[in-house]
């Protein structure tokens, strides 16, 4: 004989796996797309080495986007002031997943980009403008060359797992890399 308690468990023990189950397919999808977003792609090809251009062109030809950066620590100046800083010099394309979070004011409201700095500008993370005495819209050198510090970085997708940065953030156009002089 089956009872109104049994009748009743067996629709909400249904109801409650069939829950769990999308509850996890949700959660798994969500961690997926944000794991993409904090590598700002969805499979990253780091290398202390120039990438040969072939395995470029096999990526581009298998109908996948690709961008390049190079990251490097560096010193930067401004009149009498000199700061360690982690520089990335990133291609067009930058991020492939995700956005660049910025502001073109030190009050101004964060506003989401796909763009990356033209060239000879900086965007920067709002910790170096204090530690150099600079404000932005104003210059600083960067190697040979000297940068106009055009936007405020407030979030990098690829960066997110960096907490132990040592210095702050420096954003460049790669193609203005030579000019600076540095070497990765």
């Amino acid at each position: 004989a089956v009872t109104g308690v049994q009748t009743c468990a067996l629709p909400i023990s249904v109801a409650s796996t069939t829950s769990v189950g999308t509850f996890t397919a949700r959660v798994r999808a969500a961690l997926g797309a944000q794991s993409h977003a904090l590598l700002a792609a969805d499979l990253a090809l780091q290398s202390t080495e120039a990438i040969a251009p072939a395995l470029q062109e096999q990526a581009r030809a298998a109908g996948l986007a690709t961008s390049e950066y190079a990251a490097l620590r560096t010193m930067l100046g401004s009149g009498e002031a000199l700061q360690l800083a982690e520089l990335k010099a990133v291609a067009a394309g930058y991020p492939l997943r995700g956005s660049l979070q910025t502001r073109r004011s030190e009050q101004g409201n964060d506003e989401a980009t796909r763009d990356i700095p033209a060239p000879g500008e900086a965007w920067v993370e709002p910790r170096l403008l204090p530690l150099m005495g600079m404000k932005l819209g104003e210059s600083m050198q960067v190697g040979a060359t000297q940068l106009k510090v055009t936007r405020l970085i407030v979030l990098e997708p690829d960066r997110a797992g960096e907490f132990f940065a040592i210095a702050p953030r420096v954003l460049i156009n790669l193609a203005y890399l030579p000019r600076s002089e540095e070497h990765t």
